[in-house]
Parts: structure tokens; C-alpha cells; sequence
């Protein structure tokens, strides 16, 4: 039996191409929510474990804790101080059942142990302070005089120089008068020389004005523009000149010290008085 050979059947034609299909968008998908955390149940007072509580405020709920420490710290200051009023009052009977000494007393004693300390350095430092200000005291008193003393030598000096070249103020007595009486009125030298040559109304207007605290100098000016007044009857020329002049017993007699000076000013006018008394003698 012959073998009939098999005859390979003919491909079928490769299907076509498919057409391109769009993709539709893919939507994004969000992540899902994760899940709410469980939260205890808020502590009170009845669920706190107060058994197993030891007594520190940490162990409380973190929104008391400030207001436990606050307690805490009142109550344990208040219970310091009950505990010292009961070992003080234990000490007191405990002596006064055994006879000792009241133990108050030991306390007593060095409180005032220490206030008597602290007296005693008070005292010494205000008796350091009244002796500083006693030695500043002298000291400036001694400096207070040398410069008095200085300015009256310079004041005597000027005067001396100043009569020496107007002798004519020690030898005629009614300009002796007026000038004298013009130092007491504290016109200085130069000033009071102006004034020796003015008329007795020129003189009156400028003793007025530096009586009411116009400065020498200026009553001086007011002196000598003042209008002339109407001729008076003359006095005697010793009662002109010295019109207006201080009143006094005697020409070398003061009224006032030269410890009365308030001012170098008024210190120098005096010592001008008092030089112009001795040249005159």
C-alpha cells in the first residue's frame, strides 16, 4: 500500500491591521482620606486614677498642671510655716516644763545683736560725715578770710594811691566829709571822684538813683544829663557839700563791721572807709 503524500494546505491571508484606537483619559484618582485618628476620651475628675496617684502634679492632665503647682506651692509655704509655729511653741513648752531658758530669748538677743551692729556702723559713719563736714566748714571759713583780707590790703592800697594823688580830699574838711560819706554809701573810688566835682542837684540825682539799684555808673550819666534846677539860697559850703550824707557822731566812726561785709564789693567799699578814716588821722 503506497504512501499518498500530504499536501500542506494553503496559508490563510494574514488579517489586516487593526485601526489605531484612541484611549480615553484616565482619570486621576485621589488618595483615599486616611481615617480619622480616634482621640480619647478627655480625663475628669471621675476617671482619673486617683488611687494609683502619687501626689505630683505631673502625673495631672497637662491643662491643670499650672494650676496644681500654683496650689501646691501655696499650700506646702503655708505648711512650712505651721511646722516652724509648732517646733517654736514645742521648744517653749519643752523649756518651760524643764526650767531652761526660753529659747525666744537666744532668738531676741541676736536680733538684737545685729540691730546694735548695724547702729553702731550707722554712728560711726555719721560721726565720720559731721567731722568732714566740720573740717570742710573751717576750711572754707579760713579761705573765706585769707581772700577777704587779700581784697582788703588791695582796696587800702588803692585808696592810698588814689588821696595821695588828691591831697586836697584830706585837707579841705567838707570834701573829706562828702567823700567819706560817699565810701560809706559804697561808690567806688572813681566814682566817688566824679562826684566831688558835680552840683549838689547833680550829686542828689545820682545818690537817688543808685539808692533805687541803678549801677554807679549809670547814675553817674543820669547825674550828669539831669536838667538844670532853680537856683536855691545857698547854704554854707560844709552843709552843701555834705548834702544828702550819711549821719554819723564823728567822722571816723562806722556804723557797721567789717565782718558785716556781705559781697567783696561791699567788703572793698568798707576797707576804702576805713583807710580814708586812718589817712585822715
Amino acid at each position: 500500500m503506497s504512501e499518498t503524500p500530504e499536501v500542506a494546505a494553503p496559508a490563510a491571508p494574514a488579517p489586516a491591521p487593526a485601526a489605531p484606537v484612541e484611549s480615553a483619559p484616565v482619570a486621576s484618582v485621589e488618595p483615599a482620606a486616611p481615617a480619622a485618628a480616634e482621640t480619647s476620651p478627655a480625663v475628669t475628675n471621675e476617671t482619673f486614677k486617683w488611687d494609683g496617684w502619687e501626689g505630683d502634679t505631673s502625673g495631672l492632665p497637662e491643662d491643670v498642671q499650672p494650676w496644681a503647682d500654683s496650689i501646691s506651692s501655696h499650700h506646702t509655704k503655708r505648711y512650712d510655716e505651721l511646722e516652724g509655729n509648732h517646733k517654736n511653741l514645742k521648744e517653749l513648752y519643752d523649756a518651760l516644763l524643764t526650767g531652761g531658758e526660753d529659747p525666744r530669748i537666744k532668738q531676741f538677743e541676736g536680733e538684737k545683736s545685729a540691730w546694735d551692729e548695724e547702729r553702731n556702723t550707722f554712728q560711726t559713719k555719721q560721726t565720720e560725715l559731721q567731722t568732714n563736714w566740720d573740717n570742710t566748714k573751717r576750711d572754707l571759713a579760713t579761705y573765706e578770710q585769707a581772700v577777704y583780707q587779700y581784697h582788703v590790703q588791695q582796696a587800702e592800697k588803692q585808696l592810698e594811691d588814689f588821696v595821695n594823688a588828691r591831697p586836697e580830699i584830706l585837707k579841705d574838711e567838707a570834701k573829706y566829709e562828702l567823700f567819706s560819706s560817699l565810701l560809706d554809701e559804697k561808690w567806688d573810688l572813681e566814682s566817688a571822684g566824679k562826684l566831688l566835682n558835680m552840683s549838689p542837684e547833680a550829686l542828689e540825682v545820682a545818690r537817688k538813683a543808685k539808692s533805687e539799684g541803678v549801677p554807679a555808673a549809670y547814675a553817674i550819666k543820669f547825674a550828669e544829663k539831669a536838667p538844670p534846677q532853680v537856683q536855691k539860697p545857698q547854704p554854707r559850703p560844709a552843709a552843701t557839700i555834705t548834702s544828702g550824707a550819711v549821719s554819723r557822731t564823728t567822722p571816723h566812726a562806722s556804723s557797721r563791721g567789717m565782718g558785716d561785709a556781705k559781697s567783696l564789693d561791699e567788703s572793698r567799699a568798707m576797707a576804702s572807709a576805713r583807710a580814708l578814716k586812718l589817712h585822715k588821722r
